[in-house]
């Protein structure tokens, strides 16, 4: 009785590490964001934020990729979410900058 027990105790150890390990792959693949800046970046930064950013997202994707076939789906998809919802700030932010750029010239 108590080797079934424990068998049962191991078997629902594995299912709840390997749920975790794939949720960590979905959010490892989209981790090491560039911070964004809360105000309008000066013109060197916003040229070194814009190649953080597309080394980012070409890290994030390529990583996303692996994770995709043997992730949770609820998990993945919130993932690429985020992703997403980080390229918009980025997005935002550059707007921001050209229109200042722009009105500057």
């Amino acid at each position: 009785m108590k080797s079934a027990a424990f068998s049962i105790m191991l078997v629902a150890s594995i299912g709840a590490f390997s749920h975790h390990s794939l949720a960590d792959c979905s959010f490892m693949a989209i981790a090491g964001a560039p911070k964004m800046p809360e105000l309008i970046p000066e013109p060197a930064e916003m040229r070194a934020l814009q190649v953080e950013m597309q080394e980012f997202v070409t890290r994030a994707e390529s990583r996303l990729e692996v994770c995709e076939k043997r992730a949770e789906p609820v998990l993945y998809n919130m993932a690429v979410s985020r992703l997403h919802d980080k390229v918009d700030r980025f997005n935002a932010i550059a707007r921001r900058y050209n229109s200042v750029v722009l009105a500057k010239n």
